[in-house]
């Protein structure tokens, strides 16, 4: 009774259902993929809006501090930074052994994370600010600030900068 119908009911071969299952791994890898490099991408995003935060922070407390007579001139040859202290005062915290040049031409801040620690509350340093960023202000002499914040980029294989330039008649 079931011999006639066997014979016209054809099914898929083991080699089809094969390069069906290759076809469909193929699209859902690609996907995954492209989703992982658009993830890695708003995650770098975030990290450069939230460095470009802290660094203008740092500029704003600069402007408060430098109309306030805050400041004491000349200011720290070195790179430093200001912070908030318990007092709710601004306070600027140098980062010795730090050239401005090391700043500017160096790839390698491995020493930027060894420097004696500033005082507490201080913004400046890798593991005070959320996300590891590294921020300071360097003064070339004249009228002119240069506010930085550093830190490993999203993939961790290297490092990313962003900086603002301010002026200030001092």
């Amino acid at each position: 009774m079931f011999r006639g119908l066997a014979k016209s009911v054809k099914g898929d071969t083991i080699v089809e259902v094969l390069m069906a299952i290759v076809v469909v791994s193929s699209t859902l890898g690609a996907a995954f993929a492209t989703m992982d490099r658009g993830t890695a991408g708003t995650r770098a995003s975030q990290e450069r809006a939230e460095a470009l935060k802290h660094v203008e922070t740092q500029v704003e407390m600069l402007k408060t501090a430098i109309s306030n007579n805050v400041v004491s001139t000349p200011l720290p040859p070195d790179p430093f930074c200001l912070y908030i202290s318990t007092s709710n005062d601004i306070q600027v915290a140098e980062l010795p052994g730090l050239a401005n040049g090391d700043l500017e031409d160096s790839e390698d801040f491995s020493h930027y994370d060894t420097l004696a620690d500033p005082p507490p509350g201080n913004p400046c340093r890798k593991g005070s600010i959320p996300g590891n960023y590294n921020v300071s202000i360097i003064h070339d002499g004249s009228d002119t600030f240069t506010a930085r914040a550093h830190w490993d980029n999203v993939g961790g294989n290297q490092r990313d900068r962003i900086e603002i330039k301010y002026w200030a008649s001092l």
